[in-house]
């Protein structure tokens, strides 16, 4: 477990972690992790955080992914600016998507959960 005092910012606690925290690029994963696939409204606190990204996952994929790329891109702008997403790509293989976001630093690959 690391000291928070020694941490620099920005940090998170890092889920299923225990204790230890997220910075740089583990900071920045989860945080669009949690951007995109918390379900909109599951945050009482904050009922307009989340995406509606998990309501499109047993679609069609043909009628799913146009869904959620949009539902992607519309979150990002509002919770993720910090992050300066420039691209938002799918990647269907079989019956899973994974999206594909690029931010001016890199390209990460998120799977979307079934």
């Amino acid at each position: 477990m690391k000291n928070v005092d020694n941490i620099k910012a920005p940090w998170t606690h890092l889920i299923g972690g225990a204790g230890d925290v997220a910075t740089g690029t583990a900071y920045k994963r989860q945080c669009i992790y949690l951007i995109l696939f918390t379900p909109l409204g599951a945050v009482t606190l904050e009922p307009t955080f989340g995406s509606r990204i998990p309501e499109y996952v047993d679609l069609p994929v043909n009628k799913g992914v146009p869904k959620i790329l949009r539902e992607a891109y519309r979150v990002l702008r509002k919770w993720g600016k910090r992050f300066n997403v420039t691209r938002i790509r799918a990647r269907v293989t079989g019956e899973r998507v994974s999206l594909i976001v690029t931010t001016t630093s890199e390209e990460e690959i998120y799977e979307v959960p079934k």
